[in-house]
């Protein structure tokens, strides 16, 4: 079931759609947006937005469309090519009758509508990169002066004043075209890569991704474009597992102020009178700039505690094989004898410290994208190193393992190299193993054919341990119509074999278990029995596509899954480790005395700031709740049903008491406050009540957009 949020989206997602059709313009789902269309058939169920990708072609022939009066009523573009003031550093499409208001646009003054998100592919030459980074990254801090971009990086510390002091004097419009023009002619003779503009980290993509064109997939009730090549982008971007599912706690959505119904400058107009701007301006200016010249200092301190912290992971790892008697001859003959999970417990302290972010970064993490171009790496043994590469291979962490190789060969630049890891014969193989299997299942995704699974088999040859083509080969197995007895015989063989070497913790057991169900349920109608089973391994696999095939498997025998009503609750609950603005950031803890004193200050008038948003924040989502209530609620009191009252005025109470602790007044609705300002004086609170109206400004004692 959607939310009202999805619904909203999915709606203009068919809107662009339609105008792409009719105006031979061409668009791929990114991001959630494209993992969810590909292992959910729609959205990720906890989603909340979607993304969209455009080489800077079709973008340009997407803002002609709108030009030229081809998008439907309240639809624009925003980007900076057609809007100055516009507060981020994509486009977007978005609607100007609703309200999707984020931290980061308190201030501006765009539409502020529900947007998709359009994020622009340039070809670009791989040795231009950081060229284009440190323009791209100033681009985005003049943009959106909420956020720092380029001090990620430790980038732009000498000019980014005076590029901001230009914009004051010659205009922000000229300097932005300036940026524009210098970032987006990167497509030197022979360039090899996409670069996808995305302020907080510009992703750098092989030109391979588009080589296949587009094809359409279902989304929901619909149909979308995606790039054929998606299997080979999701891998790049989010490793091997983005077609698992992850548990609750590593979803994100966004907090921001939603309205299907209020047009953003109507909410504006709530909020914006209690905020003082000018102050706002200039302490986001001020911050941005200290950030700058703090980070490079505090820097240094992180890395060697990180350092000391790692070299003592690695005497730890050490003493403890040393304590086992457990040398490289032992480690690699545990390989041999697939002990794999006995290796993964050992190397486990190893791999939890080098491959977290702390020491590695994310790249689509804001506040680790300069460990992610500057990893801290533990000096480790050439020979260890090796065997705990290819015991995560062995273990379904393909992505992990490559991650690994190229961090200690140096791939990001800035790594130091480590003597006899780069050009080590055993490393490059396990290199060209992970390199090919990805190269055969983005084959796989695109067509199943004979020579491919001429090829599976060549692979296995070459690469006996390899269970991720190994399992390829048992599903093109099972997908062959002309199946006989000595095939499945083969891929029940090697499922059993599988199972035996990974064991029942793995990560793929329960895709295992369903290709041995597949095989004993080959009948045309399924048993009692094998639909439980079938229903066990559901609950059991965490895989998105697995579960779909289960899904579709179960509702052709009549017996669909049953969805569990907590767990659909659960998936739709947004989780968001901390507000933008709820507590002080990192920095202001760190930098010296001088810094944290004005920056406190600072920070105090961004975090108030957006505490009055989230009180018409607050306004709105609680009028829209109540607003067809109202005349029940007011004959309910009349009637002194004041225990249900209590019941249902619960979501109100709790907005007027967090608002109350800001030091806010919330009035909602008249008919609102008088019921519970009611509530209140019978539990004895009187208090309360008047320490809330002292606090409601004249202007809110009258419903928003009244």
């Amino acid at each position: 079931m959607l939310t009202e949020i999805q619904q909203k989206l999915l709606q203009m997602m068919k809107e662009i759609d339609q105008i792409c059709r009719e105006n031979d313009i061409h668009y791929a789902l990114g991001g959630g947006t494209a993992i969810g269309a590909i292992r959910h058939r729609g959205f990720i169920p906890w989603d909340d937005d979607i993304d969209l990708y455009m080489t800077r072609d079709n973008w340009e022939k997407f803002k002609l469309a709108e030009r030229e009066g081809k998008f439907p009523p309240n639809r624009v573009i925003e980007s900076a090519e057609t809007d100055i003031e516009y507060a981020n550093t994509f486009g977007r499409y978005v609607t100007t009758d609703t309200s999707s208001i984020h931290s980061n646009q308190i201030i501006a003054n765009d539409a502020g509508g529900h947007v998709i998100d359009i994020f622009v592919f340039d070809p670009i030459h791989i040795d231009s990169f950081w060229k284009f980074m440190e323009d791209y990254q100033m681009y985005s801090d003049l943009m959106n002066e909420t956020m720092g971009f380029s001090t990620r990086f430790d980038m732009n510390i000498d000019r980014y004043m005076s590029y901001y002091k230009r914009t004051q004097k010659e205009g922000k419009k000229v300097v932005i075209d300036e940026l524009i023009e210098s970032f987006t002619h990167q497509d030197a003779p022979g360039w090899n890569h996409y670069v996808m503009e995305w302020g907080t980290a510009p992703f750098l993509f092989p030109a391979s991704i588009y080589e296949n064109g587009y094809m359409r997939v279902p989304f929901e009730d619909t149909t979308v474009e995606i790039m054929k090549n998606y299997s080979e982008y999701l891998t790049w971007q989010y490793g091997d597992e983005w077609q698992y599912i992850p548990k609750h706690e590593g979803r994100e959505g966004h907090d921001a102020i939603f309205s299907n119904k209020i047009p953003y400058t109507v909410v504006r107009d709530d909020y914006r009178p209690f905020i003082d701007e000018k102050k706002l301006h200039k302490a986001y200016i001020r911050r941005k700039y200290r950030l700058m010249l703090a980070n490079q200092h505090r820097r240094s301190a992180q890395i060697a505690g990180l350092k000391e912290n790692g070299n003592k992971c690695i005497a730890e790892l050490m003493a403890q094989l040393a304590a086992k008697h457990l040398g490289a001859a032992e480690l690699r003959a545990m390989l041999a004898a697939h002990k794999y999970n006995e290796l993964s417990e050992l190397f486990a302290p190893y791999y939890e410290k080098q491959l977290s972010a702390d020491f590695i970064g994310r790249h689509d993490k804001h506040s680790t994208l300069h460990r992610y171009y500057n990893p801290v790496l533990l000096d480790i043994d050439t020979e260890i190193f090796e065997i705990a590469v290819e015991t995560l291979m062995r273990t379904e962490r393909m992505s992990k393992a490559k991650r690994l190789i190229e961090l200690y060969e140096g791939y990001n630049g800035e790594a130091e190299m480590h003597e006899g890891i780069r050009d080590n014969e055993k490393i490059e193989a396990l290199k060209a193993e992970i390199l090919e299997a990805r190269t055969i299942i983005n084959e796989y995704s695109l067509a199943r054919t004979d020579e491919l699974y001429e090829r599976v088999n060549e692979y296995l040859e070459k690469y006996p341990n390899n269970s991720q083509i190994a399992r390829l080969k048992i599903r093109m197995l099972l997908e062959d119509p002309s199946l006989d007895n000595d095939s499945y015989n083969v891929a029940a063989k090697m499922i059993n074999e599988l199972i035996d070497v990974l064991g029942k913790e793995s990560v793929v057991y329960g895709e295992l278990l369903k290709y041995r169900e597949d095989i004993k349920a080959c009948g045309a109608k399924l048993s009692a029995g094998e639909i439980e089973e079938y229903k066990r391994i559901y609950e059991i696999t965490n895989n998105g596509f697995i579960k779909l095939e289960i899904e579709d498997k179960l509702a052709e025998s009549g017996s669909p899954i049953e969805k569990d009503e907590e767990e659909e609750q659960q998936n739709t609950i947004v989780v968001r480790k901390g507000g933008v603005y709820s507590k002080k950031n990192s920095f202001y803890r760190i930098a010296a005395g001088a810094f944290k004193k004005l920056a406190s200050r600072d920070d105090r008038v961004k975090e108030r700031a957006w505490e009055i948003a989230c009180r018409t924040r607050d306004r709105v989502s609680l009028l829209e709740m109540y607003e067809n209530q109202l005349d029940e609620l007011e004959a309910m009191a009349e009637k002194g049903k004041w225990d249900e009252l209590e019941e249902l005025m619960k979501p109100h109470e709790e907005a007027v008491l967090r608002n109350l602790e800001r030091g806010l007044g919330l009035c909602v609705h008249p008919t609102l406050s008088t019921i519970q300002n009611e509530i209140f004086e019978r539990r004895g609170e009187g208090e309360t009540v008047a320490k809330i109206e002292a606090l409601i400004p004249d202007q809110h004692r009258k419903p928003i957009g009244y």
